[in-house]
């Protein structure tokens, strides 16, 4: 097994954030690439642009994101693995 690409799904749980680690482990032992996404529900994210008029995976997920995924690794090393953050919409359980 050698993965030239490993996706890390968060949904800012503990329990994302140790997956997290683990993605983070096994992207710099198979030196892949590591995907970090968050999904934002598609109802939530069409009453945040109606109601606020902004883009609410753009404007609050994905800085939330990028700080979840900077936190997880307190040392303040970064990952050892090249890391992507990505926020999408769209139904987070497909």
């Amino acid at each position: 097994m050698n993965p030239r690409s490993i996706l890390s799904a968060v949904d800012f749980s503990e329990h994302s954030r140790h997956a997290l680690r683990w993605a983070e482990a096994f992207a710099a032992r198979f030196q892949s690439r590591l995907t970090v996404i968050s999904v934002v529900d598609p109802l939530l994210a069409e009453a945040a642009k109606i109601r606020l008029g902004r883009d609410l995976a753009e404007t609050e997920t994905e800085p939330a994101l990028r700080e979840f995924v900077g936190a997880t690794w307190s040392g303040g090393a970064g990952p050892a693995a090249p890391t992507v953050v990505k926020t999408l919409t769209g139904k987070p359980p497909q």
